[in-house]
């Protein structure tokens, strides 16, 4: 698998409060990003339509983080989807525990590792009956 590549086709980008994901390949994600970032001059050659030339741009991707940089992830999602580029919040571990999805499907448990001390355990991707198959359960 070439990663390089993987890390292009989806670019993860610092912002004032974390980091942010986004799509440029199709030539309209593209033409979102380029009018969302003012239309720079140094960008607006046709030949930046092709996925390729974007690809093999530092100076594009330098850009897109320089653009990105002053702004917090909910203003690059939000502006992201008004300019038709997919934008996503790169969640840090402890907010992915505790958002609402992994919370309501019962993906972790806590389980302790000590007095005082525990953490939370995948509890399984498989449900059966209504319960996650994972060692914790396998007596029920």
């Amino acid at each position: 698998r070439d990663w390089n590549a993987e890390r292009l086709r989806y670019p993860i980008i610092a912002c004032k409060d974390g980091h942010v994901r986004i799509c440029l390949l199709a030539k309209r994600q593209w033409h979102g990003m380029f009018e969302w970032m003012g239309r720079p001059v140094q960008f607006a050659d046709p030949s930046f339509d092709r996925l390729r030339v974007r690809f093999s741009s530092p100076e594009l991707m330098s850009e897109i983080g320089r653009f990105c940089a002053g702004q917090t992830r909910a203003e690059l999602e939000v502006a992201g989807q008004r300019h038709g580029v997919p934008t996503a919040a790169v969640l840090t571990l402890a907010e992915t525990l505790g958002t609402e999805q992994v919370e309501s499907r019962g993906y972790f448990h806590e389980v302790d590792l000590s007095p005082g001390m525990s953490a939370p355990v995948p509890a399984g991707v498989i449900e059966i009956d209504g319960h996650r198959a994972n060692p914790l359960n396998a007596s029920e």
